[in-house]
């Protein structure tokens, strides 16, 4: 308890600041009142002041602002992780999150206070105060008084009467106060900049081609017509940023690649990179020199230059941090950006949607809305009207659907249509699901199915573990047992990237002590040594004829994560898989990054394509979503066939789009209204100054 007598609460450690050092404690209350009393004051008798009473305020003070900056610690923790995912967070989930990681020092009340301190000094901003309706029990129409006000206006109300109407709605009952939601000023900067990167762009670059001579040179293409306009419009364009705006299955890479063939002929050169290794690797495969963003902004060299166009794929997963990083770097070597993705598909986990914003801000786009992968008509206008956002339209083109209400009824039902297929259509089909537990339910029943349980041998796996940045800098969230991966060599430590380590001591003292394959055991801060990739160790059967995936990208064995293989054999010292393409020889001696490729998620199943495609979709989770059903069903080229519990139900599941926030959506058209954020104009500095609300109440209260 932090109001024990015996010194200074144990804080957690350092917040976000690596290194930072945990404080001396203070000696104890009890041990200073009897030196004074030992030592006599009569004068301080002789006056009625007390020194025990003198000391115990002092003592109650230093517990006090101990107290205040574990409870900063611990909002500034929450802070980091809640928006490495999203950049705005909820008021419930700062209080929540802060306080469990400063459980046993700090109380909710604490907490608050700390709110309040960094709301008041701009680290941490709030969004003006919400109304909404007293039945909203979710929130969805939440709006200022001023945004209140002009609904009234435009009913009929005069300004005075509206105003006067919100007042008495809030003071009556009827609009009541929304929760509170929070950004940062970084998070606002970051989001600035990407937007003021691409504005400064326009008109700054020369055509590759004019206009009417890519036309022509594209003119006996084996292109569609909006294949060569998009085409021609990246090579034509004097905008250094220019995004393509591609629906599922239009062909943006073969377009890419006519553009890459006309770019290169004019003395550019065309580079690619993407978020993961699948993509990569399909780049490369054509004719692309292709890397990954995150090898792409942590390299020494990046051979950009005037002459180069960097093509971003899948543009609409990148978050916010590394998509300013890719665009900063162009700009500096005064290279071309291609933005090529579509937003009606699955978001990005880490925080923010650039490439959405900047399509909403003006950045010059080209649309490629012609598909051309669906070969059945009825599909093809599924995917169309999914693609535009009518997502209960296209549910209702989808004709095989069944109903089974039970989650393992349901998916032993999958197991069973698709071990009814011939083995060369298996090959061509992909179970997709919306959640985890499905794909794991769904790949352990078709292995049984196939007989292949009993057949083969048990190896290690390493699967990773959600965790954000923030949470890896503490002992206390490793778990004994877990393995990690340093992703830099850490020498002084004997810490080395790519090999493994397990957990066998997570504190105190924010210490981590792992052990490698030999027994020897180093102990660290992660708040210190925090690039590492965190995995539970979980033993897994694989035997000949297994369908797996790669889980993690290994350039030197040329491995990207989602590759996918046919075990050809297994053994003591190695595995070895096939492909159509090659063989490639697992070692056995150390843990595996792999697991089985029956079945997988709907977002790592983007990009993919297949003949057909059997869905697991659950109309009571949260992840059956527009986006998910949209990327779903347009990865079949033939057929798509939907399992769900409850078809009455999941017409309004696939309605709802997946919410994925921007700073700059907390105080878009809210600027100088009342206390509320005021953000410089578009073309001002990222940094400009800036008004914040009022800080947040600091008594406790419950929502």
């Amino acid at each position: 308890r932090r109001d024990q007598p015996g010194g200074r609460p144990r804080a957690p450690t350092g917040g976000a600041e690596a290194g930072e050092r945990q404080e001396r404690p203070q000696a104890r209350p009890g041990e200073h009142d009897a030196g004074i009393e030992d030592a006599g004051r009569p004068d301080h008798q002789a006056t009625g002041s007390s020194p025990v009473r003198q000391v115990g305020a002092e003592a109650e003070q230093l517990r006090a602002m101990a107290t205040a900056r574990a409870a900063d610690k611990a909002v500034r923790h929450a802070v980091h992780h809640l928006t490495e995912r999203q950049a705005i967070v909820r008021e419930t989930e700062l209080l929540d999150t802060a306080t469990k990681h400063g459980m046993g020092h700090i109380t909710v009340t604490d907490v608050r206070q700390a709110i309040a301190r960094m709301t008041q000094d701009g680290r941490l901003l709030r969004e003006s105060p919400l109304y909404k309706a007293a039945d909203d029990l979710k929130s969805a129409g939440a709006r200022t008084q001023q945004q209140w006000a002009a609904v009234l206006v435009e009913k009929g109300a005069t300004p005075d009467q509206a105003a006067r109407q919100v007042k008495q709605g809030i003071a009556q009952g009827r609009l009541i106060a929304a929760e509170s939601r929070f950004t940062t000023q970084g998070a606002l900067a970051t989001e600035r900049s990407i937007l003021n990167l691409e504005r400064a762009g326009r008109g700054a670059s020369a055509p590759i081609l004019d206009a009417e001579a890519g036309r022509a040179k594209l003119a006996d293409s084996f292109l569609n017509e909006r294949q060569r306009q998009a085409a021609t419009e990246i090579l034509a364009s004097n905008n250094r940023i220019i995004g393509v705006q591609g629906l599922a299955g239009t062909g943006k890479t073969t377009m890419l690649s006519a553009s890459k063939a006309l770019a290169e002929e004019a003395g550019y050169r065309m580079v690619a990179i993407a978020p993961y290794g699948s993509q990569v690797k399909a780049l490369q495969q054509s004719g692309f020199e292709a890397q990954t963003v995150m090898a792409f902004v942590r390299a020494k060299e990046r051979n950009l230059d005037s002459k180069t166009v960097l093509v971003l794929d899948e543009a609409g997963v990148m978050p916010t941090r590394l998509m300013e990083r890719t665009l900063r770097e162009a700009e500096k070597a005064g290279a071309r950006v291609v933005l090529l993705g579509d937003t009606g598909q699955t978001k990005a986990i880490e925080a923010g949607k650039p490439f959405e914003q900047l399509q909403a801000a003006g950045m010059q786009t080209v649309k490629l809305d012609e598909i051309i992968r669906q070969n059945d008509p009825r599909l093809k206008s599924a995917v169309i009207d999914a693609a535009h956002g009518r997502s209960v339209n296209a549910l209702a083109k989808i004709t095989d659907v069944a109903v089974i209400p039970e989650n393992e009824a349901r998916w032993t039902r999958i197991v069973k249509d698709y071990m009814a297929m011939p083995v060369a259509d298996r090959s061509e089909t992909l179970i997709v699901s919306g959640t985890n537990e499905a794909r794991q339910a769904i790949n352990a029943m078709v292995r049984d199915s196939e007989q292949r349980v009993g057949t083969g041998q048990s190896y290690e796996t390493l699967i990773r573990r959600d965790t954000t940045q923030a949470e890896r800098r503490f002992a206390k969230n490793y778990n004994i047992g877990d393995a990690i991966q340093p992703e830099r060599d850490y020498t002084r430590i004997g810490l080395e990237r790519g090999h493994t380590y397990r957990v066998v001591e997570n504190g105190p003292d924010n210490r981590l002590t792992v052990e490698n394959a030999h027994g020897e055991r180093v102990t660290f801060s992660p708040m210190v040594h925090n690039r590492l990739s965190v995995y539970a160790l979980e033993k897994k059967e694989i035997a000949p004829g297994d369908r797996i995936r790669i889980t993690r990208n290994d350039a030197g064995m040329d491995l990207a994560n989602g590759d996918r293989f046919t075990v050809k054999s297994v053994g003591q010292q190695e595995i070895v898989l096939a492909s159509d393409k090659r063989e490639v020889r697992l070692p056995a001696d150390k843990p595996l990054h792999v697991d089985y490729a029956y079945a997988s998620t709907v977002h790592s199943a983007q990009g993919l394509t297949s003949k057909n495609v059997m869905y697991d979709a659950d109309s009571r989770s949260p992840t059956t979503t527009r986006e998910v059903f949209y990327v779903a069903i347009s990865r079949a080229r033939e057929k798509a066939t939907i399992y769900t519990n409850d078809a009455d139900r999941l017409p309004a599941a696939v309605a709802r789009s997946t919410q994925k926030h921007g700073a700059l959506d907390l105080v878009r058209g809210r600027a100088g209204q009342g206390n509320g954020l005021h953000l410089p104009e578009s073309n001002s500095h990222a940094h400009a100054p800036r008004q914040v609300d009022r800080p947040v109440p600091t008594h406790d209260r419950t929502r």
